[in-house]
């Protein structure tokens, strides 16, 4: 069983308290979000996030839970290995936005999770078929979604 859990400044504090829930609930998938486009005082940094993947590799390792995948791991180790993936910046990958991804919002269709919103951002409508929805037409609606944002800072890579 799987479960996606955003990380927060307060999970990120307590993780063994985590770790405890993880197991006692036999979850054997994790996949970790961060905050992102929130007051400061609630957004994990990218320092932060890359911080928490290592105590959760350790806490993972002195627990001796190998049959649990921590799908954040292997996108770090493939990011610094040179190799990021195309999924998000809010799991510790490059942005995929355009090339990969497409997210249904609310019945409508977006290139990233973060235009939700955004008329410039929406791609179709939930019940249009996939073939609706070229990688050329993603790319132009990210572009026009990018535009009439807010900037956010670019994420930086891992950091020690």
């Amino acid at each position: 069983m799987a479960i996606n859990t955003t990380l927060t400044r307060e999970v990120a504090g307590n993780l063994e308290a985590y770790f405890d829930f993880i197991e006692a609930e036999g979850f054997d998938k994790l996949i970790f979000g961060r905050l992102v486009d929130v007051p400061e005082e609630f957004a994990v940094s990218t320092a932060e996030f890359y911080r928490a993947l290592r105590r959760i590799a350790e806490i993972k390792r002195a627990r001796g839970l190998d049959h649990v995948e921590v799908g954040n791991l292997e996108a770090y180790t493939r990011a610094i290995a040179g190799k990021p993936d195309r999924v998000c910046t809010m799991f510790g990958s490059t942005c995929g936005s355009g090339f990969h991804n497409i997210i249904y919002m609310q019945r409508e269709v977006y290139p990233c999770g973060r235009m939700f919103g955004q008329p410039e951002g929406v791609l179709g409508r939930y019940d249009e078929p996939l073939e609706h929805f070229p990688p050329h037409g993603r790319r132009s609606a990210i572009k026009a979604a990018a535009a009439a944002a807010p900037t956010a800072p670019a994420p930086a890579g891992p950091t020690a």
